[in-house]
């Protein structure tokens, strides 16, 4: 029975935060690890102290990116194993990595980079957005973000300003604007789980009636689903150009309902690639939280 010490990497005051973890723990446990959630912002912990670090809910690391990179950078620096490396999380943390998919090639919603200080959000930025991407409304959010943290949908035929919440989020920051999937609110947003590169399962993310966020605390409901082929061998690819070596991976899609490209285009267009903390929906599976702590098992001892 392997004896480690492990910190899950969460954030203050929210031991075992993820559903997940408190799951995941008993497992790790009663294989002989010694588990401790321990805040990402804690500049006094000692990482040596640990055998392995496994990033697992620091939500609001969005928040201080620049503080974030720097922890990541302590505890590399400590030598303790940090599941992800800090090269997986640096890449990561800003989404502006998806221009270097969409330039590949591969099927991503079409997004727009805003340098912050660059546009004025406002009504005619907007109905440029809209007529640049063919659409009746676009969404607008932070290159560093999660849980659609100051997301916004704003629409073209609008006869109002951009509301002042969304125009003072995006004063002093990078913002992406992307058209607005319309299928997500009745189909909602599939995520495929990868463990170690293999597909484990896929779940499907419907948001609440009138809604287009699907994460649960915005009245999202999440089901296990199996995905098809397409959406498979699609994940498969753009892992393989984008993180080919991962612990874990979560590749987020939505239905492709776009005017300009519903007869040639892609089925779906993928969202994200969530590589730092995403939720990986391991309880909604049979033997997800097994699964995972063997994965643990073999990377710390093979790596």
């Amino acid at each position: 029975m392997t004896q480690l010490r492990c910190a899950f990497l969460t954030k203050k005051d929210a031991e075992f935060a993820g559903q997940d973890d408190p799951l995941l723990a008993t497992e790790l446990q009663s294989r002989g690890w010694t588990i401790e959630a321990v805040d990402w912002r804690n500049e006094s912990v000692d990482w040596a102290d640990f055998d392995v670090v496994l990033v697992r809910s620091p939500w609001n690391y969005y928040l201080f990116p620049s503080e974030f990179r720097a922890a990541i950078a302590r505890i590399e620096q400590s030598g303790v194993r940090l599941l992800h490396p800090r090269s997986t999380i640096e890449k990561n943390i800003d989404k502006s990595y998806l221009a270097q998919l969409i330039a590949a090639g591969y099927p991503v919603v079409p997004t727009r980079f805003v340098p912050a200080n660059t546009v004025e959000l406002n009504r005619d930025s907007i109905q440029f957005w809209c007529r640049e991407f063919s659409c009746d409304s676009v969404v607008v959010k932070p290159v560093v973000s999660a849980g659609s943290e100051k997301t916004f949908r704003l629409h073209e035929k609008s006869t109002d300003e951009a509301p002042a919440i969304a125009v003072q989020a995006f004063r002093e920051r990078m913002m992406m604007v992307q058209p607005f999937v319309s299928s997500v609110q009745s189909d909602g947003e599939y995520s495929l789980v990868f463990l170690d590169g293999t597909l484990h399962h896929s779940v499907r993310k419907v948001p609440k009636a009138g809604d287009f966020r699907v994460q649960v605390q915005h009245g999202g409901v999440y089901t296990k689903r199996e995905p098809e082929d397409w959406l498979v061998s699609a994940s498969q690819t753009i892992l393989k150009e984008y993180a080919p070596r991962t612990l874990y991976a979560r590749v987020d899609w939505v239905r492709n309902s776009l005017s300009n490209s519903q007869s040639n285009g892609p089925p779906f267009l993928m969202m994200e690639v969530e590589l730092i903390e995403p939720d990986l929906y391991l309880r909604l599976t049979e033997d997800g939280i097994r699964a995972y702590a063997s994965m643990l098992e073999r990377w710390v001892k093979v790596e």
